[in-house]
């Protein structure tokens, strides 16, 4: 968790909206518009490795439930699920790795995401 937490430091260290705590190593702030925002990551990983079964990732994008369905089908995320032949074409690789997608890699992916629009 703490490692977690210095990945994000070193990726957003010097962003003006984004600050750590010396006193606590496992906390970050992000400054909205509102004020700042203490987030703590203890534990944080250990709770959030969980990904979607295949299952339900294919019960879902199989939905007669076209906002349902299209939630599944337009997200690269589940492509090697949904479309085996495509997803072999199109795997998103990290260091050579296939990436896998977890509530704290959307996490993360949110967080970049948030300090680009709050930039």
């Amino acid at each position: 968790d703490q490692g977690f937490c210095n990945k994000l430091g070193k990726q957003h260290r010097g962003h003006r909206r984004f600050d750590e705590i010396k006193t606590k190593p496992t906390w970050f702030i992000i400054k909205h518009f509102a004020g700042p925002v203490g987030y703590c990551t203890d534990g944080f990983l250990d709770k959030n490795k969980d990904q979607l079964s295949n299952d339900l990732i294919e019960c879902m994008g199989g939905s007669s439930n076209d906002f349902v369905a299209g939630l599944f089908r337009k997200d690269i995320k589940y492509a090697e699920v949904l479309d085996k032949d495509k997803a072999k074409t199109e795997d998103k690789r990290v260091g050579g790795k296939k990436k896998k997608y977890t509530v704290s890699s959307e996490f993360k992916d949110q967080l970049s995401s948030l300090m680009d629009i709050v930039d």
